[in-house]
């Protein structure tokens, strides 16, 4: 089975407009961007509402820190996310430091997977 990840680094700030762009639909034309907004638009209400709390926890941080770097990583079968956080000192400290999610946590058993914009 080939699980080989997509992976990409962002500042910030950068991190937190990828975030809110992916929620308004605006996702990147190619490349591991965006296959990372289509893990997020899976099921933006779980994965978007996370992601969008733990971008906001880091610009906030990112106010006193200014090398911070966030890296998300996805399988090619879109199955899981990876969010690592680095430059921060305190990063024991930091909710979400090590943000890891399972589309098995949130997949209820007969219901199915809505795309964006549905209801």
């Amino acid at each position: 089975m080939d699980t080989l990840t997509a992976g990409y680094q962002f500042s910030a700030d950068a991190f937190r407009h990828f975030i809110i762009r992916t929620l308004t639909d605006d996702i990147p034309p190619d490349g591991d961007e965006k296959e990372i907004a289509r893990f997020i638009l899976r099921h933006p209400a779980f994965n978007g509402g996370w992601l969008l709390f733990l971008a906001a926890e880091i610009h906030e941080r990112s106010r006193t820190h200014n090398s911070i770097t966030v890296t998300v990583s996805v399988d090619n079968y879109l199955s899981w996310m990876d969010i690592a956080v680095s430059g921060l000192p305190e990063l024991p400290d930091m909710p979400f430091c090590d943000f890891f999610i399972r589309r098995q946590q949130f997949i209820y058993p007969g219901v199915p997977p809505t795309k964006s914009g549905e209801e």
